[in-house]
């Protein structure tokens, strides 16, 4: 067991502002280096959160104090952060999905099982009151054996236009399926086989973004399956930016999801549904569930335990997706790969 934990973060963007939050907050965690590709924006996190600011991933690498490191860069630039972070020694989180290719998502976890380190993935959604409960049920055995579900994760076009600089090098299988697909896997303790999609291109397209608009794929696996949509395209009207709903069925159960269900519904200039309860600070102190998973990080290394989300899992997931695109491409069922 260690008393407190030395880390580092590599990307202050989207969501490495959610790791930086959460290890302020942690009372036993000693933020010390803040990593970003454009220095001002190192500087200025380093500033708000503490720490000292790069922007060479390299030298966090270097660096003999720190424990762990957060690696919240794009989708598809993942890999040789965390490589050279596992190779120098430190345990890492990396963001969802793992990689966007199954061979760097394979390296990694060898990468990791070589090294001797924990490289976890932060599939936040397991942490998600909604789907934490469900999971709790399935466990109880009131709810049987999985049957099938259904699950739809989409944005509005704000997202690909506004929020995403590199949405054209992603796309919503990459941003959102991670997270639906880790999700259903987790709840049904399953291992997916094969898919079966189709994929729908040309509004992104017309907008300069070589992105998918909307995805629907069907997953088997070996005695249930499960049903995944995707879209980057509702207008920009729809109040929220996320539509989000599961639906699992099984032998004895039907449980229905809603896991972003809004607490707050304003009518103004526009309408809109303001997300609460998932990252907030209230009177000073930070709460939500999209925090809970980077402090069971920390706590699980601080106690000498491995986290959840281990690599391999991450590989799958990202070998499910994997299959999805490719069977797009061939307009066949594609079997998916193992590690």
């Amino acid at each position: 067991m260690k008393d407190t934990l030395n880390v580092a973060v590599v990307g202050t963007g989207l969501w490495g502002r959610t790791h930086l939050l959460a290890y302020r907050q942690h009372p036993r965690v000693n933020l010390q280096r803040v990593c970003d590709v454009d220095p001002e924006r190192a500087a200025r996190a380093a500033a708000e959160f503490g720490g000292t600011a790069c922007a060479d991933y390299q030298e966090i690498a270097g660096d003999e104090q720190i424990d762990a490191v957060s690696v919240a860069t794009p989708d598809f630039l993942h890999c040789q952060v965390v490589l050279a972070m596992l190779k120098a020694g430190k345990h890492v989180l990396v963001e969802k999905p793992l990689a966007t290719e199954t061979g760097e998502a394979r390296e990694m976890a060898q990468a990791a099982r070589a090294a001797g380190k924990y490289l976890s993935v932060d599939f936040h959604n397991r942490w998600n009151p909604p789907v934490a409960a469900a999971k709790e049920r399935i466990r109880s055995g009131s709810f049987g054996e999985p049957v099938m579900a259904s699950a739809r994760l989409a944005n509005t076009l704000r997202v690909p236009r506004q929020m995403l600089s590199w949405a054209g090098r992603s796309g919503p299988q990459w941003f959102l399926f991670p997270h639906i697909v880790d999700m259903i896997c987790w709840l049904f303790d399953r291992q997916a086989v094969r898919a079966t999609a189709s994929g729908h291109k040309g509004i992104l397209q017309s907008m300069g973004i070589n992105a998918y608009d909307a995805i629907q794929a069907l997953v088997e696996f070996e005695d249930c399956s499960a049903t995944f949509e995707t879209t980057w395209v509702i207008p920009e009207t729809y109040p929220l930016a996320v539509d989000f709903n599961v639906t699992l069925f099984g032998s004895g159960e039907r449980i229905g999801l809603s896991p972003l269900a809004a607490s707050m519904d304003v009518a103004g200039a526009k309408h809109a549904w303001p997300v609460t309860g998932a990252q907030q600070e209230i009177h000073g102190t930070l709460i939500g569930w999209q925090f809970l998973p980077i402090w069971h990080f920390a706590d699980s290394l601080l106690a000498g335990r491995a986290p959840m989300c281990p690599a391999e899992e991450g590989f799958h997931n990202t070998a499910i997706i994997r299959a999805i695109e490719q069977s797009i491409e061939r307009g066949d069922p594609v079997a998916v790969e193992a590690l």
